[in-house]
């Protein structure tokens, strides 16, 4: 990742502001507000970095901020609304998908009920639909019975969510560190991941089985995180798991959310399950196979992704 990328064109523009109120020898507050909107206007669309999901934080953060900055300008009434309304409309859907995924999270720790998978996904739906994406799922080939699910790792992290979606019970990898969070009220198995090591797969290997036999899926991310080129570095653990307990394989497509200049167009985001297969044979076929399975499927989501039907 190039940081140049995120830091020249911030400094660009803070230069280019700090001239400009020397020109003309506005207030501080207005300055602040003329920096903000500068921001989002010109910083935004300029930089990489910020066409990625992961970042619609940042453009939740200077929305709040240029608008809070401009109601205390002494601007006019009017400008102000203008300017208000304007952002709004259109920065209202990475705002909502920030503020949503945070309040619902918060209020899912907080609690002490154990939601149920169902319900959960639901609300991962409405967050989805409400942020200007048509979700389209295509679980057809998911067993009935468990199995593990081994999905791409997107380049980002609000798609992170979408797995909350799969109509099963599910027990979810995820790293330990998520221990110091209630994780219990939001996913009904968390399965911890402690470093490496032989003990630590020992490990793993036998809360799947265990999360298995329970009667759950096993939904884990294949690859590693990569943000530019995200169907790379396959892991084999999970394979050498699945083959020693004879657990089926089911791969999952999930698809990445497009941004464009800090905003999320109307776009359609898919899911698709692949064909269940055991590992009978060697590691490396099965993990082709996978890998195969997301390489196409995403070829297909990325022609289809602004075709509405």
């Amino acid at each position: 990742m190039r940081y140049s990328n995120f830091i020249i064109p911030l400094v660009i523009v803070l230069i280019l502001c700090i001239l400009f109120k020397k020109i003309t020898n506005i207030k501080n507050r207005n300055f602040f507000f003329i920096f903000l909107s500068a921001l989002l206007a010109v910083y935004i669309p300029s930089s990489p970095m910020l066409n990625h999901c992961y970042f619609m934080f940042v453009v939740s953060v200077l929305v709040i901020f240029a608008i809070v900055s401009l109601l205390l300008s002494r601007l006019n009434i009017k400008v102000k609304i203008v300017v208000i309304l304007v952002i709004i409309l259109i920065y209202y859907r990475p705002v909502y998908l920030v503020s949503s995924i945070i309040s619902k999270s918060i209020q899912a720790i907080r609690t002490n009920q154990n939601y149920p998978d169902s319900y959960l996904g639901k609300i991962v739906m409405n967050i989805y639909t409400n942020s200007g994406l048509n979700v389209i799922t295509d679980f057809s080939k998911l067993p009935s019975t468990p199995t593990i699910i081994l999905a791409n790792y997107c380049r980002d992290r609000v798609e992170n969510i979408a797995c909350m979606i799969l109509p099963r019970k599910l027990a979810i990898l995820m790293q330990s560190g998520f221990k110091n969070v209630n994780m219990t009220n939001i996913i009904n198995k968390p399965i911890y991941v402690h470093g490496h090591g032989k003990g630590n797969f020992e490990n793993i290997s036998e809360a799947i089985k265990k999360a298995h036999d329970e009667g759950n899926s096993i939904f884990v991310y294949i690859n590693s995180p990569n943000y530019f080129n995200y169907l790379t570095r396959y892991k084999s653990g999970i394979f050498h798991i699945a083959k020693k307990h004879n657990i089926s394989i089911t791969p999952l497509a999930i698809d990445y959310v497009h941004t464009r200049f800090g905003t999320i167009p109307k776009q359609n985001f898919f899911m698709k399950a692949g064909e269940p297969f055991y590992v009978d044979g060697d590691i490396s076929t099965a993990k082709y196979k996978t890998r195969s399975f997301h390489k196409w499927t995403h070829k297909r989501f990325k022609r289809n992704k602004f075709i509405f039907r």
